[in-house]
């Protein structure tokens, strides 16, 4: 159930503090989400996206410790059944992974795309609709 994943990546205090549960309108203006939420709510979307493989690009970066172990856990639990590729920048979080390939940089492989035309996360959407899971009361597509 989403609730349930939102709350094992640490979102309960922000999901306790929508009027309306999932079914809230999210807007900037209204619902302000935080870097470090947002990032969290990426995860979940992605978790929760009915998908055989999996790809997570670093998925606990900018959170503390014990919140970036909670999000890991909760993504390796919810993914034993798939193929996940976690590209992740932390060494501690090496051991929780049973196959690991290092690659090694190169610069001329980045993205010459403009930060002004990246994805900026939710807009004026139900919080259900945003996270595109299908099976929620009231969920858009």
């Amino acid at each position: 159930m989403a609730t349930d994943l939102l709350r094992q990546l640490r979102l309960g205090p922000w999901l306790d503090r929508l009027e309306q549960g999932l079914d809230t309108v999210l807007a900037p203006w209204d619902h302000p989400v935080s870097g470090g939420e947002l990032q969290r709510l990426s995860v979940a979307r992605a978790v929760l996206a009915d998908r055989p493989v999996l790809l997570l690009d670093e998925p606990t970066r900018h959170l503390d410790a014990a919140t970036a172990d909670a999000v890991l856990q909760a993504v390796l639990e919810r993914a034993a059944d798939r193929s996940l590729l976690c590209i992740i920048h932390r060494p501690e979080e090496l051991a929780a992974f049973p196959e690991v390939h290092h690659l090694d940089a190169d610069p001329l492989s980045a993205s010459d795309r403009p930060p002004d035309r990246w994805p900026r996360g939710p807009g004026p959407e139900s919080a259900a609709s945003w996270l595109g899971s299908p099976g929620l009361r009231g969920a858009r597509r």
